[in-house]
């Protein structure tokens, strides 16, 4: 049960919605369950809640949404251009790391491109988080 709250927890916290799953992810080591497990639980569910914000942003784009959707300003079009497709590597940032995945999205970033680049962001902060527990 606690490997299932820590994936909707990791899910949420990494869509469009706030939430914060390191307390799960840290319950589930304490618990004693297998921190492989627990890294890729966390991870898979982490990946997937940002995967939901490309897809959204995706389809606003393209105004699937029953909304039209405004075109991109110029500085989210400059950064985007800048950085591309790297920005997702900081997509475990707490706060603004949510963004990357949308403007992935947005910017019509390939499927493949996106899971991969978050899935190794993801991975890594959780890895880092699993290495201060049990440094602790």
């Amino acid at each position: 049960m606690l490997l299932l709250s820590l994936f909707f927890s990791a899910f949420i916290s990494a869509s469009i919605f706030p939430f914060a799953s390191e307390v799960v992810f840290i319950a589930a080591l304490d618990e004693g369950l297998n921190p492989v497990i627990v890294l890729a639980v966390g991870t898979l569910g982490n990946t997937l809640g940002a995967l939901l914000t490309w897809w959204l942003a995706r389809l606003a784009r393209e105004g699937k949404l029953g909304f039209k959707a405004k075109p991109s300003s110029a500085k989210a079009s400059a950064f985007y251009n800048r950085f591309g497709k790297w920005t997702l590597l900081f997509s475990w940032v707490p706060l603004i790391g949510d963004a990357f995945p949308g403007l992935a999205g947005w910017f019509k970033l390939p499927f493949w491109q996106t899971i991969l680049l978050v899935a190794v962001a993801k991975c890594g902060r959780y890895l880092v988080l699993m290495a201060a527990y049990f440094a602790w």
